[in-house]
């Protein structure tokens, strides 16, 4: 059958950036590039270029599904809402400055209270989102 939707998630993404692979390389060196250039401070250079990395290759898949692209908040996030309704309002923003509209993308978030709360918030701002255990 017909693939309609993809997934990505943070160990596959850095699996992807650490095989060597040309193509995943400059992936990678594109969104630590990204990340010095727009991260807040410091500490956020390296979950920015995480961020990034992910929707970069979210948008090849994008280019090849019809459906959903699903990028998957960083996990260690899961008891902090806030942090995770952040990261995901910017996963959105870069999806949609990269070209790929909030209707084709799909939120996953951990299923904890702190993401089922984060998941209601998203969703009434029209961000599609799955929780996964």
């Amino acid at each position: 059958g017909l693939i309609t939707d993809a997934t990505t998630n943070p160990l596959f993404v850095s699996q992807a950036g650490l095989s060597g692979d040309p193509t995943y390389v400059a992936f990678v060196d594109e969104a630590v590039a990204y990340a010095k250039e727009h991260a807040s401070g410091d500490d956020d250079v390296v979950a920015l270029a995480m961020d990034k990395l992910a929707v970069n290759l979210g948008v090849e898949i994008s280019k090849l599904v019809p459906g959903y692209v699903s990028t998957e908040v960083d996990p260690r996030l899961s008891f902090d809402k806030e942090e995770t309704l952040r990261r995901a309002r910017r996963i959105i923003a870069l999806y949609e400055e990269a070209g790929v509209p909030r209707s084709r993308v799909l939120i996953k978030l951990a299923g904890t209270w702190e993401g089922i709360a984060a998941m209601a918030e998203l969703e009434k701002e029209g961000i599609t989102c799955n929780i996964t255990l």
